[in-house]
C-alpha cells in the first residue's frame, strides 16, 4: 500500500471541481432513492447544530451543469425514479437554489420526467412562491423540515430565529398546496421548556398534518455551540457512567440524548418526550392525520412510473391491505381513509397510503422507545437522583 502523510484542511473544499460520483457501480435495485449533493453549509446559527461547524455557514454550491450532467449520468445508467438532494439545506443560498432548479426544470421537462425529487430546506421556504412553484415543477414531493419546537421562548434560546414570529401552521399548508409531503423534525430536552412544551409541539403537529415526525432527545454533539457551553457551565456528562442506560454505548437521538444535567428534573423530560410520542402515534390520531392531510394536499405530478414500477406498486399495496386492512385494530381507519381519498381526493391516494404504510413502522419503533425510556425512568428512580416518584407503565395499543 502506498503511503502518504494526510494534513488538515485550513479551508473548505471548492465542490465546483467535485467529479460525478460512480454511480456505475451502484445496483440501483438495491437503493429506494439515490442520492445528489448540490450544495454544502447552512447560513442560520442554531447552537445545536453541527452542520455548520462542519461546513461553514456561507453555502458552497455546484454549478447547474454539474447537476445536470449528474443527473444525465443516472438517465443514461438506466435508473428512473426517486432522487434525493442530500444537503443540509437546500435553500441556504436562494439565488443558486432557484438556478438549480431552473436547470432541472428543463432537462426533466426534455427527458420526460423520468425523476421525482426530495430534499431538506428551512422552513422560511414557505416564504417565497417562486421556489415553491420550482420545486413543485420539478416533481419534488418529499421535504425535511427542521422544526424543532412549537415553544418560540425554546426557538429563541437555541438561536432557531428562522422559525421565529411565524404562523407554522399556515407556513405548512402553503407548502402542502404545492404538493410536498412534509417530515419534520422535533427535538426535546431544550433548557427553557416547560411543561407546556410537549403540549405545544402535539398540537402543531395534529393540527399542522405533520404525519411523519422524528421525535429526539437533545443531545450536545460534538464541535457545537450547545457542546462548548455546556462545557463552559460545567454541565456536559464526560463520564459515561453519569448517562442513562441507552446513552452510555450509542449516539442515537431517538433512544439516548441528554448527554448533560438537564434544567429541569430529567425524568419530566422523558415524561413529555412519551406523551408526544404516544399522541402522535395513537392509531386513531395517526390515521386521522394522514386523512385530512390527503384532503389537503395539491399534487401535479409530472413523473410517471414505468409498467415494472407501477406492477412492484400493485403488490406493495397488496401486501399493506394484509398487514392494515386485514387487521382488527386498524380494519376501520384504513379501509376508512382509503375509501374517502378516492371518492374525494384521489390524486393524493399515493401518499396516503404511503403515509399509512409508515404507520407499521412507527408503532413498532414507538414501542420500542417507550419501553427504553421506561428503563431510563427506572434508572433515575433507582438512583435517587431527582426527588420524586417515578411512575409509568407502557400503555402503546397492540
Amino acid at each position: 500500500m502506498g503511503k502518504g502523510i494526510y494534513l488538515p484542511q485550513t479551508y473548505r473544499p471548492d465542490i465546483t471541481r467535485s467529479p460525478i460520483p460512480r454511480f456505475d457501480l451502484l445496483n440501483f435495485k438495491d437503493y429506494i432513492m439515490i442520492g445528489i449533493q448540490f450544495s454544502r453549509g447552512c447560513p442560520f446559527n442554531c447552537e445545536f447544530c453541527d452542520v455548520i461547524e462542519l461546513f461553514g455557514r456561507n453555502p458552497r454550491t455546484k454549478t447547474p451543469d454539474q447537476i445536470i450532467n449528474e443527473l444525465d449520468t443516472l438517465y443514461k445508467l438506466g435508473y428512473k425514479g426517486h432522487v434525493d438532494f442530500v444537503d443540509d439545506n437546500f435553500i441556504g443560498h436562494k439565488t443558486k437554489s432557484k438556478e438549480i432548479l431552473g436547470a432541472v426544470k428543463k432537462w426533466s421537462e426534455d427527458h420526460k420526467f423520468p425523476f421525482y425529487f426530495s430534499t431538506e430546506a428551512s422552513i422560511n421556504l414557505a416564504d417565497d412562491e417562486e421556489l415553491l412553484s420550482l420545486m413543485e415543477d420539478i416533481d419534488l414531493r418529499y421535504l425535511f423540515i427542521g422544526i424543532e419546537s412549537a415553544d418560540e421562548n425554546v426557538l429563541k434560546s437555541t438561536s432557531k430565529k428562522q422559525n421565529l414570529n411565524r404562523k407554522l401552521r399556515d407556513d405548512l399548508y402553503k407548502i402542502y398546496s404545492h404538493g410536498m409531503v412534509v417530515n419534520g423534525g422535533f427535538i426535546v430536552g431544550f433548557d427553557t421548556e416547560t411543561s407546556a412544551t410537549a403540549r405545544l409541539i402535539v398540537e402543531l403537529i395534529n393540527n399542522g398534518l405533520i404525519c411523519m415526525s422524528m421525535i429526539g432527545l437533545l443531545y450536545a454533539l460534538p464541535n457545537t455551540q450547545l457542546t462548548r457551553r455546556l462545557s463552559r457551565e460545567k454541565r456536559l456528562f464526560e463520564d459515561s457512567s453519569l448517562l442513562d442506560r441507552n446513552s452510555q454505548n450509542t449516539v442515537d437521538q431517538a433512544t439516548s440524548g441528554l448527554n448533560f444535567a438537564t434544567v429541569r428534573p430529567r425524568s419530566e423530560i422523558i415524561y413529555d418526550y412519551i406523551y408526544i410520542l404516544e399522541e402522535i402515534y395513537n392509531r386513531k390520531n395517526y390515521f386521522d392525520r394522514c386523512l385530512r392531510f390527503g384532503r389537503v394536499l395539491r399534487n401535479r405530478r409530472k413523473h410517471r412510473q414505468s409498467f415494472y414500477i407501477k406492477l412492484k406498486t400493485l403488490f406493495s399495496l397488496l401486501k399493506l391491505i394484509n398487514k392494515l386492512g386485514l387487521k382488527p385494530s386498524t380494519f376501520y381507519y384504513f379501509w376508512r381513509n382509503i375509501l374517502v381519498i378516492m371518492l374525494t381526493h384521489p390524486s393524493s391516494f399515493e401518499e396516503v397510503a404511503n403515509l399509512m404504510a409508515m404507520y407499521i413502522h412507527f408503532r413498532k419503533q414507538t414501542r420500542y422507545i417507550v419501553k427504553l425510556m421506561n428503563g431510563n425512568l427506572k434508572d433515575i428512580a433507582d438512583r435517587k437522583t431527582e426527588n420524586q416518584d417515578v411512575k409509568y407503565s407502557l400503555s402503546i395499543e397492540n
